[in-house]
């Protein structure tokens, strides 16, 4: 296996113990050493910082560039850790690829996207996208039960989130699709806000909000991490809300109950936690990626899921482009 990015997802979160309390092996170089599936053989990143972290970390080939890679045939499975460009064209010299994990987002843009889509489909090479909520075992047994039977049908939400519309909203958004359905539209509610802090280049924070399928309006909202670094999403339903936030690592539901003040009427009830706060999503992602490639099941998140997703956000940026007016969601060929 090869490794494109050594940062913080790849391997060094690893440092930070209230992180690692919540997620357990969640890094990508943890879950696979702990995995009798796959074994990391060499690491690709052009920080000198990041490949003595890889080299300390006993990866036998740290490179700086994919030129350096001898026998690149080699390789059947590739992560990619890092920022999002340039992935079609190394997935194209890497001939005998059958699996790549890719990290939020896919891809920047459309046009991008459906190059990777291209490529992959062409080889048949599997792709798990690391949209790791997806992957959580939590979120998988709400999704498998039906939030429609925890809540009732989804009447409206709101999400919050930082560090770039493509880095952060499209997590939010993805496990909206997850659990409440798809949008169908979006409309832009301010310009973007771009700052060359964000982690991804090209990146932007924006507030949107999301039509659903049934006409729910789920409302996106950027937060200044600098402020309160939070990543959460309350969605209101028929029966009750759920609300996930803390980094989405808290799960918590009010159900509907007797109005506390007018008689005859329904009001929340009681908070309570579903859920404890630890996550296995990065060991279930790549748990499932070998299950897929065994044949047994799919990947927990594909790259149609996940184009979707990203479909949405760049609809929200064409929104504000196109002078705040609702634009259709849909994944597609660039334009």
């Amino acid at each position: 296996m090869i490794v494109f990015g050594f940062g913080k997802i790849a391997h060094g979160l690893r440092d930070n113990p209230r992180y690692m309390a919540l997620y357990p092996n969640g890094t990508h170089f943890d879950s696979l050493s702990a995995s009798p599936d796959f074994e990391v053989a060499a690491v690709v990143d052009p920080n000198p910082f990041a490949r003595q972290r890889a080299e300390r970390a006993h990866v036998p080939i740290v490179v700086s560039s994919l030129d350096g890679i001898p026998d690149k045939g080699r390789f059947e499975l590739a992560v990619f850790a890092g920022p999002p460009e340039g992935r079609a064209d190394a997935i194209a010299r890497l001939p005998g690829l059958r699996a790549v994990v890719l990290e939020k987002p896919a891809a920047m843009g459309a046009r991008e996207a459906a190059r990777l889509a291209d490529e992959t489909a062409r080889r048949g090479i599997i792709v798990q996208v690391g949209y790791m909520r997806r992957s959580d075992s939590r979120f998988r047994k709400i999704a498998a039960d039906g939030l429609d039977n925890l809540i009732g049908s989804v009447t409206g939400g709101v999400a919050r989130y930082g560090n770039g519309a493509r880095n952060n909203a499209s997590h939010l958004v993805n496990l909206v699709d997850f659990l409440a359905g798809k949008s169908c539209s979006v409309l832009a509610l301010g310009a973007p806000s771009i700052s060359p802090a964000l982690p991804i280049r090209g990146d932007a924070d924006i507030a949107f909000v999301a039509s659903l399928q049934n006409g729910a309006q789920i409302f996106y909202h950027p937060q200044d991490f600098s402020e309160c670094r939070e990543l959460s999403l309350e969605l209101w339903g028929t029966r009750g809300l759920i609300r996930i936030e803390s980094e989405l690592t808290e799960i918590k539901i009010r159900k509907l109950a007797p109005h506390r003040l007018i008689e005859g009427q329904s009001g929340l009830g009681a908070e309570s936690t579903m859920f404890e706060s630890q996550s296995d999503a990065f060991p279930r992602m790549y748990e499932a990626l070998a299950g897929a490639l065994s044949g047994k099941n799919e990947p927990h998140c594909s790259l149609s899921d996940a184009r979707g997703s990203e479909a949405i956000v760049d609809a929200a940026f064409a929104s504000a482009q196109a002078g705040f007016g609702r634009m259709a969601c849909a994944e597609g060929p660039a334009a």
